[in-house]
């Protein structure tokens, strides 16, 4: 079958292989049932709405979309889960393909798969991990990669550290989140504030409808009269400050000079 075609039952997607620092891979073209392709509210945008039968589907190009997160994204879609080793105590640097699946979920705003994809990190990482050069780079230089990727990430390569700091200052924050309801979710990202664990995308309702927002409590920053005067008794308006000082002395003196003229 050529390149630029597939089946009429699957469609092609072209992707451009990974380019990091010391990675320079080939595209990859990757066929997926039709079927499977539509779970995705993304990848779904890309299909034609009518196939013709005597017209082959041309190929699509998903642009910078690294191919092993990407097939991971799919095997996601089709069985719920992702096959991997049973293996645990990892280096972060032995699930780079996981940590390329997270940023596919990120590119194409799928939250359900982005925490699933953390918590198998967590699953099979090593808790102890060491500061590692390489991963940072990948982080920091893919634009697709979340902030609750990097965070997660950086937690763990200084998790010591991170303990250790906490200890010297009693971190409150650390403790509330330690005695929360919310320690086991972190790192996720959440769709529409509901863990994936709990509810599927389809099934949770929109809990933000009866969300009352606190109105912003006065400030005096937003006060500008008020700022003006502070301005003044801080010398930043020296000269405002000097005018206002000598017409306030010369209506202290008025009074005096006209009992004297009188």
């Amino acid at each position: 079958m050529p390149l630029g075609s597939t089946s009429l039952t699957s469609a092609t997607f072209v992707l451009a292989g990974r380019t990091t620092l010391s990675e320079h891979c080939p595209a990859e073209y990757i066929e997926v049932d039709h079927t499977i392709a539509k779970r995705s509210p993304y990848l779904r945008i890309y299909l034609p709405q009518r196939v013709r039968d005597d017209r082959p589907l041309l190929s699509i190009q998903l642009g910078d979309i690294d191919p092993a997160g990407f097939k991971f994204y799919i095997e996601w879609l089709t069985t719920g889960i992702v096959k991997l080793s049973t293996q645990r105590g990892l280096p972060l640097n032995s699930c780079v393909d996981l940590i390329y699946a997270h940023t596919v979920g990120s590119s194409f705003s799928q939250p359900h798969f982005q925490d699933y994809i953390i918590d198998t990190l967590a699953y099979v990482l090593d808790p102890t991990q060491k500061p590692d050069l390489e991963i940072l780079g990948q982080l920091f230089l893919e634009k697709h990669a979340s902030s609750q990727l990097k965070r997660f990430c950086i937690d763990r390569m200084f998790a010591h550290e991170r303990k250790m700091l906490s200890m010297v200052r009693n971190s409150l924050e650390d403790m509330v989140t330690e005695n929360s309801g919310v320690k086991d979710c972190e790192y996720h990202v959440h769709d529409n504030g509901v863990c994936y664990r709990h509810a599927r995308a389809d099934d949770v309702e929109d809990i933000t409808v009866n969300v009352k927002v606190e109105e912003k409590k006065w400030s005096i920053d937003d006060d500008p009269e008020l700022n003006a005067m502070a301005a003044q008794h801080l010398g930043r308006t020296k000269a405002t400050s000097t005018t206002t000082e000598v017409l306030s002395k010369a209506s202290l003196r008025l009074p005096k000079f006209v009992a004297c003229i009188s």
